[in-house]
């Protein structure tokens, strides 16, 4: 499995055992290779995939708030409908989009539609680790909730976004990014 996939770990939620694995856009670049994973998923006992959902100013499921700000540039191979027919139709897992990305409008450098689009809008913050931040006191947010609800409308069982890609409740936007400088500097 490991081969396919980022992550595996067990965990009790409400005395149930959570057997789940995070499947990344570069573990399963075509359908044939999802429904490979599906099924290796499905033969060791996972019951929950989180799988890849927003990249690298791209989503990967057909979302109208993304066609309707930069059109199908923003739309990447089609990772969670391929996960929803095959792991959760075919098998019974559970399908949880991953939005690891958060207010990352790019990494490296500000080179994809998404990027330009952030950047003519105003909502670039600024760069930390090599990505380049939206500011969450801009419309980003209401852009960034406009593909969260698309996404959950594909059948998705829910969706998980990582705490240090967006902000906590007391910060700004400034806070947010001094947390990520402090945060890098503490772990070299």
């Amino acid at each position: 499995i490991l081969g396919f996939c980022g992550l595996l770990f067990c965990c009790l939620s409400s005395g149930v055992e959570i057997r789940a694995a995070w499947v990344d856009k570069y573990d399963c670049p075509d359908e044939e290779t999802a429904i490979k994973v599906s099924e290796i998923l499905h033969d060791n006992g996972v019951n929950r995939v989180y799988v890849d959902s927003w990249k690298n100013g791209k989503v990967l499921f057909n979302s109208s708030t993304m066609m309707k700000a930069i059109g199908e540039q923003g739309i990447g191979i089609m990772l969670i409908p391929w996960f929803l027919k095959h792991a959760k139709q075919k098998y019974g897992i559970e399908v949880v989009g991953w939005f690891e990305y958060g207010y990352i409008a790019s990494h490296a450098v500000l080179n994809s539609s998404f990027a330009f689009y952030a950047l003519s809008k105003g909502w670039i913050l600024g760069q930390c680790d090599g990505f380049y931040y939206m500011n969450p006191e801009t419309d980003a947010t209401k852009f960034l909730a406009g593909i969260l609800s698309d996404a959950l409308d594909t059948g998705l069982d829910g969706v998980q976004s990582v705490s240090y890609t967006h902000l906590r409740a007391h910060e700004t936007s400034l806070h947010l990014v001094c947390r990520l400088l402090l945060e890098k500097k503490k772990n070299t």
